[in-house]
Formats: structure tokens, sequence, C-alpha cells
């Protein structure tokens, strides 16, 4: 019985002091002349940042094309994109970091040092890519989604590994396709050759 009052005081407690939820709200930030640009926005920290619609011919990509700093959302390479900050992703978020603070600091530090640290070899393995790779494989995406999907619109939205081949480029992402009414994100594995065609494309 002691048990069960203690782990309800617990309960308790991390609903009470849990952080208020923030309204989703949307920005525009773009890459002028490819150029890297910040749109400074406040009050980023713990809120979750996306891209909500792509407004440039180029591939708005995570860790590549935008990002998030001390300072705001950053653009590079093109990118021109409407970003929404915070949404109903938010409640389960501010919900699993206040039960790890209630398991222990120790465990979180380690899970983000991990992230981290996939982040940074994703980073660099992406970076080891031309921009023809992620553009080319951008244009058949839309394509394919259109002509054989009867959808709207497809744009790449976060890279999971690309390596070299033989002959070219091997892509596996995340694209996010719209249709009428509705709109998720699809991987497809893309491999583009040295003379920048596009030799397969397949979402999965």
């Amino acid at each position: 019985m002691k048990t069960k009052s203690i782990l309800a005081f617990s309960a308790l407690s991390l609903v009470l002091t849990s952080p208020p939820v923030v309204a989703a709200r949307t920005v525009t930030c773009e890459s002028i002349g490819n150029e890297r640009n910040v749109c400074r926005v406040d009050h980023l920290r713990d809120q979750k940042v996306r891209v909500r619609r792509t407004l440039s011919h180029s591939p708005c990509i995570e860790g590549r094309s935008w990002g998030v700093d001390r300072r705001g959302i950053w653009v590079d390479r093109g990118c021109r994109a409407e970003f929404e900050i915070g949404n109903d992703d938010n409640k389960s978020n501010n919900a699993a970091a206040a039960v790890a603070v209630g398991v222990g600091l120790a465990a979180l530090a380690v899970a983000l040092s991990s992230d981290n640290k996939d982040d940074n070899r994703h980073q660099s393995s992406r970076d080891d890519a031309p921009d023809f790779v992620y553009r080319v494989c951008n244009r058949e995406a839309l394509q394919q989604v259109q002509t054989k999907r009867h959808g709207r619109y497809a744009s790449l939205s976060r890279v999971e590994k690309v390596h070299r081949t033989d002959d070219g480029w091997r892509l596996k992402a995340y694209y996010e396709l719209r249709f009428d009414r509705q709109t998720y994100t699809e991987p497809a594995v893309c491999e583009v050759n040295n003379r920048q065609q596009v030799t397969l494309f397949q979402f999965k």
C-alpha cells in the first residue's frame, strides 16, 4: 500500500510539473541564392520542428538543407519551406520527457548522446553525395506520385542512408507524399548513375 501511495504521488507530481504544450505555429524560411539563411525563432528548445510544405524546387532535407540551432531555423542549398513548430506530438514528447526525468537523467543522457552520434554519422554520409543525387531522385518521386498514383506532391523529407555504387549512388530516404485529403511519409530507394540518370526508383 505504501509503495502504491509513493507511485501515485510521483505520478501526480509529474503531471503537475509537466511543461505546457505549445500550440502549433508556422514559419516560412528561404535560402536566397542557394546561400545559408537563418530565420530567427525564439523558444525552440524542446519543440518539434518539421517541414509542413516545401515551396522550392530544391529538396529540403533535414541536416543537409535545413535544420535548427540556438538562433532559430536555418535553410541552405535553395531550400524554401513552411515549417511547423510544435504540434500534437509535443504532448507525447513532454510526457516522455517527464517519465525520463522520473526514472533517471543518466539513462536520458546516454540516449541523447547515442542519438547525437548517429546524427553525426548520417550527416557525414549525406554530405558525401553530390546535390544532383537528391535533386533527380526528388524529381522522379514527384513524377511517379503524379502519374502513377494521382497524387499532388512529393518531396524528399529525410535521408536514411546514401552510398556509392559502381556507377553512381544509392539513396534510401523518406518522402512526404500529398494527395487530395491526405499527407503521409513513405520510404523509397533511388539509384542514380554518374550521368545523373535514375536507374531505379521504388517506393517500399
